[in-house]
């Protein structure tokens, strides 16, 4: 299966697309290190209904939605990495 092309992004996060399994892949920052852990910041995988789920792990883990396209899939989770993290109290 030939992994998706991401939309031109011009957010100052530099997103890396990788299948890990058919209909799976996982989005990385590629300007973290490969051994750190924020590196990941998404996955987008593919329902049994033949759409695309999206889950951004930053701020904190939670869904960006289910798509037709996987090109509007990857523009939820890129909206939702740029959104300003949570003050912590």
């Amino acid at each position: 299966m030939n992994t998706p092309r991401p939309p031109a992004t011009p957010l100052a996060l530099s997103l890396e697309v990788t299948e890990v399994a058919p209909g799976s892949w996982r989005i990385c920052n590629a300007e973290n290190d490969e051994q750190d852990a924020r590196r990941v910041v998404g996955f987008i995988g593919m329902t049994g209904a033949g759409a695309y789920e999206a889950l951004a792990l930053r701020p904190a883990p939670h869904q960006c939605g289910i798509h037709h396209h996987w090109s509007d899939a990857f523009t939820a989770l890129r909206s939702a990495l740029s959104e300003p993290s949570p003050t912590r109290r």
